[in-house]
């Protein structure tokens, strides 16, 4: 018995330094890793930010290019077209200002619209929003997913 009592006392001893032990190293971890982990997702989130804004530059970039580009190429035809009508449409027989007319002004601008509204990134916005906001909400509610 008296072995046995020797061993409980080294054992409680033990576990009680171990518990120490493991206080003072996730008092000195956890809070780095934590920052770490905020940073690491509001960068995540940001990134999905910036794709989006790329694609709304190239789509922009696009749509003037194609509206500068096609609207000089149709405007010399039909400068060069004597059989030009004269119509708020720009139709001539030879060319097709007006396709090219209302492809700039109504079709492209119509799909730009769609696209950026179904890719808008308010779930990021939101995110990156919460995390400078109030990162313990963002914490806690990270848990709560993880348990789940």
């Amino acid at each position: 018995m008296e072995i046995d009592k020797n061993l409980q006392e080294r054992m409680i001893n033990w576990l009680s330094e171990a518990a120490q032990n493991v206080t003072v190293w996730a008092g000195k971890e956890i809070p780095p890793f934590i920052n770490e982990y905020l940073q690491w997702k509001f960068w995540e989130n940001m990134v999905g930010i910036g794709v989006y804004i790329l694609f709304l530059i190239v789509a922009i970039l696009g749509y003037v290019v194609i509206w500068k580009f096609g609207y000089k190429v149709v405007k010399s035809r039909i400068d060069s077209d004597k059989d030009f009508n004269g119509s708020p449409l720009g139709y001539c027989d030879r060319c097709d200002y007006g396709v090219v007319k209302w492809l700039c002004l109504l079709v492209w601008p119509i799909i730009f619209i769609i696209v950026a509204c179904a890719t808008f990134p308010r779930d990021n916005i939101f995110t990156c929003l919460k995390i400078k906001i109030a990162p313990k909400v963002y914490l806690i509610e990270e848990a709560v997913k993880i348990v789940k």
